[in-house]
């Protein structure tokens, strides 16, 4: 009950100071993006919600607060999330007439020069249900991905509708590179499909229905794919196997406040809390051009680049794709046109997720000490991981594993309890673990002889290191254990 109420509580707490991670949602979601925040800053992404009515609901409102948080906060936001549709939570405009576009990209740009520093995204939620939906989307890919047959998340998916024009060339190489990318990380199936090889629409669905990883179309398309292509999303099926949608085109996102009808949005918005299916995550354009494919194909080489990189992060891969744009053709409504329909910082899964160990103390006294931690996958030290520690206001420490797969934290707990330990990794299931704060002078030595050792076997034993141990007394070595007992520890000092 204790940790209910400090995680109900967090976010009006836990984020005086700054913010790595910063969620800015209409007031209608704000209860439902808790689940969502508080996952983010166990692992080591501080966290701030705010709401619309507490910063405005005007494009300059909430890209001053980002501004005034990205230079003042410590730590200042490398991520922002907007909550709600663009109906409910204002996009920008941009251009005028036939050539007005919407864009998110105006939030994420703090130095006036239109290229965004933070990595962005939206949740297009009209309703609590969509958002329901899509946070538990993201949670599921992030914290329990579909293993049953994880090979779906080493399949992919490359869609090319011809036009009989110079650019199918561009679009035929483009996947051919998003391809090779994927085999190159183990990928151990790629389906392409082709206007002129007699695919369609269904042959997509069937696809993602089972399973998929990553989706990319190049070719035409205005609010849907073109034919054969055009997708009806009510029809996957495609339980807890989430894509990510690469939709490299003219648009098939919107970002109107006037329209909210595109295939962008439906990806994330079909399912059920109780049954998830199409897409985690949609990258996609809210610009309609001509002329536009070789701007296109460099934006599709610098996300793919980037999202089978060691930085794994969605919205990495997002803004490389848009810098690509601006080194090469500095077209400003091609680079705000692509947009990110999700989560800015889901950890990409490019591979089969396989599972982290942490060694650890989980037991440690009250007061001033450093706490190590070793991390592991398959056996070996586990480089780069992200790992937290956190016990309400008392202790939030973060930060990366070095080259051994440690980290040293100084820490100073003041009161008995539990510290959460979250440990995350590319292309790993997060660990997640406790760490027993326990006053010293509330330890009760008890020495033990060997003839007595059967009469300790009540609760949960550690050993020295703090390391849980199942004993079996007849072969227990003497020396210092410790006894949990309810909400209470021992020190057993066993004799010969």
């Amino acid at each position: 009950m204790r940790l209910l109420i400090i995680f109900l509580i967090f976010s009006i707490t836990f984020a005086q100071e700054g913010a790595r991670y910063l969620i800015i949602t209409h007031d209608n979601f704000y209860n439902i993006v808790q689940d969502l925040a508080q996952w983010k800053h166990q692992k080591g992404m501080k966290c701030k919600v705010v709401r619309l009515s507490e910063i405005g609901n005007s494009a300059s409102a909430i890209r001053n607060y980002v501004i005034n948080a990205y230079n003042n906060w410590d730590p200042k936001p490398e991520y922002l999330l907007l909550v709600g549709s663009p109906s409910l939570l204002t996009s920008y405009s941009f251009g005028q007439g036939p050539q007005r576009l919407y864009t998110d990209s105006y939030y994420g740009d703090v130095s006036g020069d239109y290229r965004a520093e933070i990595c962005y995204g939206r949740l297009p939620c009209k309703t609590a249900t969509q958002c329901s939906v899509m946070v538990k989307k993201i949670l599921t890919y992030e914290k329990r991905p579909n293993l049953v047959d994880s090979l779906w998340l080493v399949k992919g998916i490359g869609i090319v509708n011809e036009d009989g024009s110079d650019d199918d060339t561009i679009y035929w190489n483009n996947v051919r590179f998003a391809c090779q990318l994927m085999g190159n990380a183990g990928f151990i199936q790629v389906d392409t499909f082709s206007r002129y090889r007699g695919h369609n629409a269904n042959d997509v669905i069937n696809a993602v229905n089972q399973g998929r990883g990553i989706v990319l179309y190049r070719g035409n398309a205005t609010g849907n794919w073109y034919t054969p292509f055009n997708v009806n999303v009510q029809l996957t099926n495609n339980v807890n196997m989430l894509p990510i949608i690469a939709s490299i085109t003219c648009q098939t996102l919107t970002l109107s406040p006037y329209n909210e009808s595109m295939v962008g949005e439906a990806w994330l918005k079909v399912g059920t809390t109780t049954s998830l299916k199409g897409a985690v995550a949609f990258f996609g354009n809210t610009h309609s051009g001509t002329n536009l494919a070789p701007i296109r194909g460099v934006c599709t080489r610098g996300f793919f680049r980037k999202l089978f990189s060691d930085e794994y992060q969605l919205g990495k891969a997002v803004l490389a794709a848009k810098e690509s744009i601006y080194a090469r053709f500095y077209n400003q409504y091609e680079y705000y046109g692509f947009n990110l329909l999700g989560d800015p910082e889901l950890n990409v899964l490019t591979g089969i997720p396989k599972k982290i160990y942490a060694f650890y103390p989980e037991t440690i006294p009250l007061g001033n000490q450093d706490l190590t931690i070793r991390v592991e996958r398959e056996g070996r030290s586990l480089p780069s991981a992200l790992v937290c520690l956190w016990k309400g206001e008392e202790v939030y420490k973060y930060g990366y594993t070095n080259s051994s797969g440690e980290i040293t934290f100084n820490i100073t707990p003041t009161t008995e309890g539990e510290m959460l330990l979250t440990v995350t990794g590319r292309n790993s299931i997060p660990f997640e673990g406790r760490v027993f704060c326990q006053n010293p002078t509330g330890i009760r030595e008890i020495n033990s002889p060997v003839a007595e050792k059967k009469e300790l076997a009540k609760g949960i034993f550690y050993d020295f290191l703090g390391r849980k141990i199942n004993p079996s007394f007849v072969r227990l070595a003497p020396g210092i254990y410790f006894l949990k007992d309810g909400n209470q520890f021992k020190k057993i000092i066993l004799t010969e």
